[in-house]
């Protein structure tokens, strides 16, 4: 996570993190993200490992497929959009984020 501003939820101070968007980008693109590229990576004619907002978590789930994306491909994949019904990214509904209460390390 990445710092992004102070904030206030319910009347407390927070600082609020948010989910950086460099590691959406595609792990082809990278090489910093490779880790998050399998071997076989191709899934319904789609190189996972050449999208931006996919993440193929396979290597960590003993091989069984496991491709996880931010809500509605937030911030964007206009290919992966249009190939879905009622996708529209919005940052405001979207974006991944944390706030955490500095003083008690709560989030």
């Amino acid at each position: 996570m990445k710092f992004e501003t102070h904030a206030e939820v319910r009347g407390i101070k927070t600082l609020k993190y948010v989910f950086p968007e460099e590691l959406l980008r595609a792990p082809n693109s990278d090489e910093k993200l490779a880790c998050f590229c399998a071997h076989n990576s191709t899934r319904n004619d789609t190189d996972i490992c050449d999208e931006d907002g996919l993440l193929d978590l396979s290597q960590c789930n003993n091989g069984l497929p496991l491709v996880v994306s931010m809500p509605h491909f937030y911030p964007n994949n206009a290919k992966l959009i249009k190939k879905f019904y009622g996708i529209k990214p919005s940052e405001q509904k979207h974006k991944t984020f944390i706030n955490v209460d500095p003083a008690r390390m709560i989030i």
